[in-house]
């Protein structure tokens, strides 16, 4: 079977937009692991210094700074026989699962001062990332350059958002109950073999462009200075980041929230985390069908009121089952909050094209994806500060009460309060109705006239 086929501009099989959509389960299955897991493991279970850790996401932040828009500019100007994001795909797949295993496999009677606990921790992360930013930006930027119809993106976006959701089912479920009875290193070997299996398969269903492979690309400077004067891009990539931020600080405190508001509670925060997981994956073709039906940014803005509203109901809630509820409602703000930045982000591109007249998909995707990595960052510079500020100590058997007050906190008035913030940004969004024909229409006259 060719990896690489003649580019005609038709449908793919079904089998092949399915095996491209697999990349979101790697991406769901790693992410959903480190964003609940990470965090617990090294200051809970391991009780590395939540300030040292804190330290360290900084530290790896500001590696993101380099790492993600550099990657997008080389991206942009590959050029080879297997097209220009395929290789990054192919040769990226197993590296990357590899070093999601070494990040849950710390030699832990090394690290015994916060110095080494920054580094090892800062290390397996920046080179774990620089794997998952290869494969993954690679991977997502290809979207645009498949299909220019709105409609199949938004099909393909729908299958690998099931794919998302699927990988974050599984490790909701099954992560907790392997690490339990196997360990936190044959837990992260299980799974990153079979996330790195599934990411390889991923190139059967890559499709490229050759006509925009063989376009010149800007200089780096220009390419970066060009991105940002796109405020459509600006305008979404902020809103994004707050909205993230908000996700990644709700993932985080799971743990946290499951272990001390129901302790009497077996796999809570398995159970509290699968819901979301699989209430997102059946609320997924309703978000799409309202989008075409209302428009993305609408749908967009309905699901961030949604998020905020059930979030802040997990501070009032003292009952497991309501709890549950609320993760049901949840995960309908989850899905759309994950799937209309993706459909917007193909917008974004087009807009841009009309402008520039060249395909830049790994300039945005590298851009946003350094903007959005920084907010790993401050979830956990804000998850350390409520640790501190609400008693709560590495490693102890028991907490004070005031420790269960702020995980409350963690899980329902700040992702609210940030997910609000977002929300007010993207009401800014210039990018539809009329104006986003527009930019169809130009790209669709400038591609006749090369003909």
């Amino acid at each position: 079977m060719k990896l690489v086929k003649p580019y005609t501009g038709e449908r793919l099989p079904l089998w092949r937009e399915i095996l491209y959509g697999g990349g979101n389960f790697t991406a769901s299955l790693f992410g959903t692991i480190i964003g609940t897991w990470l965090s617990f493991f090294y200051i809970d279970t391991l009780g590395f210094n939540a300030k040292a850790i804190g330290i360290a996401m900084i530290i790896y932040s500001i590696w993101n700074a380099i790492n993600d828009p550099l990657m997008g500019f080389i991206s942009d100007r590959t050029h080879t026989k297997l097209g220009r994001r395929l290789p990054y795909v192919l040769f990226g797949a197993i590296p990357f699962g590899l070093c999601f295993i070494f990040v849950f496999s710390p030699p832990t009677a090394s690290l015994t001062t916060p110095t080494a606990q920054i580094l090892y921790y800062t290390l397996s992360l920046c080179v774990y990332d620089f794997f998952f930013t290869t494969v993954l930006l690679n991977w997502e930027a290809v979207v645009p350059d498949m299909y220019e119809k709105e409609k199949d993106r938004g099909r393909i976006i729908g299958i690998a958002q099931v794919a998302d959701v699927l990988g974050g089912v599984i490790a909701s479920v099954a992560v907790e109950p392997v690490f339990t009875k196997y360990g936190w290193s044959a837990m992260a070997t299980i799974f990153g073999c079979i996330g790195a299996i599934v990411m390889l398969l991923t190139v059967f269903g890559i499709r490229e462009n050759p006509k925009h492979a063989a376009q010149p690309s800007l200089p780096l400077l220009q390419s970066i200075r060009q991105t940002f004067r796109s405020r459509s891009f600006l305008i979404c990539v902020c809103c994004v980041f707050f909205v993230e931020t908000a996700r990644l600080l709700l993932m985080a405190a799971v743990p946290y929230y499951a272990k001390y508001i129901f302790p009497d509670v077996d796999m809570a925060a398995m159970v509290i985390t699968s819901v979301v997981f699989v209430s997102a994956l059946l609320f997924t073709p309703l978000v799409i069908f309202v989008s075409n039906r209302i428009g993305t940014k609408k749908t967009y803005i309905l699901s961030l009121l949604l998020f905020a509203l059930v979030a802040c109901g997990f501070f009032f809630s003292s009952s497991f089952i309501l709890s549950v509820v609320l993760s049901v409602l949840l995960g309908l703000g989850v899905t759309g909050g994950l799937l209309m930045p993706k459909l917007l982000y193909t917008e974004i591109i087009d807009e841009d094209q009309s402008v520039t007249g060249l395909r830049r998909e790994g300039a945005f995707y590298g851009i946003q994806a350094f903007i959005i990595r920084f907010a790993s960052g401050l979830q956990a510079v804000i998850l350390s500060l409520i640790m501190g500020i609400f008693g709560y100590v590495e490693g102890a058997q028991t907490q004070v009460a005031s420790a269960a007050t702020g995980f409350k906190v963690a899980m329902s008035f700040l992702p609210a309060g940030l997910v609000l913030i977002g929300c007010l940004i993207i009401t800014r969004y210039p990018l539809y109705g009329e104006r986003l024909a527009q930019v169809k229409q130009k790209i669709a006259a400038g591609e006749s006239a090369e003909q």
